[in-house]
């Protein structure tokens, strides 16, 4: 059985907590919580203009079973994309480095005007029984200048990501994992779909 990393939550005892503390602890949580359009990152706001996802692979090994939970986690990605209207683009498989494997470039004919993009991270051990852990990772691209604007710093706007970690036979635990992940992805389609009806509307 597959295993989804998740945050804990710590509890607050209530005993420790007297009556007239109570109505400053909400006081002071609802000063400090975010604005709900900054909390939720699958707002319509925060998904508006995405015309479409582009995706790759950056796996740590080329065992059959991780070339497996790719084409699976690729196909599942490009079939929740065409239920959203949605372009899809895959651009492969790259090998995972100290730094998390390069991003491919995108390639110039590509017909989608403002891509999000889809990075699957597939780290896996040989053998029976057999490991994996497949992450998904929605983000943009970012690029900024640094001080002074001579050069520029780059990396990634993070949206959204989770992952399902897995161990047992190699063919079950690809299927397994990459199922896992591909039904924890439907809401972020879901909610780019969401998004870009709004817009049209």
């Amino acid at each position: 059985m597959p295993y989804t990393l998740s945050p804990t939550s710590l509890p607050i005892r209530p005993r420790l907590l007297s009556r007239m503390a109570y109505p400053a602890l909400l006081a002071a949580m609802a000063f400090l919580s975010p604005p709900e359009s900054l909390a939720d990152p699958l707002s319509v706001e925060n998904l508006a203009g995405f015309d479409g996802v582009v995706t790759h692979c950056i796996s740590s090994t080329d065992k059959t079973f991780a070339v497996t939970m790719c084409n699976d986690l690729v196909e599942a990605a490009k079939k929740q994309a065409a239920a959203q209207a949605l372009g899809h683009v895959h651009l492969g498989t790259v090998e995972w480095t100290a730094g998390g494997g390069a991003e491919p470039a995108l390639p110039d004919d590509l017909d989608i005007a403002m891509p999000l993009h889809l990075a699957f991270y597939i780290r896996g051990t040989d053998g029976n029984p057999a490991g994996a852990v497949a992450t998904a990772q929605f983000f943009v691209p970012h690029g900024a200048a640094s001080e002074g604007g001579e050069t520029s710093r780059e990396g990634r706007l993070v949206i959204w990501q989770d992952a399902t970690l897995g161990s047992g036979p190699p063919k079950a635990t690809a299927d397994s994992v990459s199922t896992a992940v591909s039904k924890k992805m439907t809401n972020v389609f879901e909610a780019l779909g969401t998004a870009r009806k709004s817009a049209s509307d």
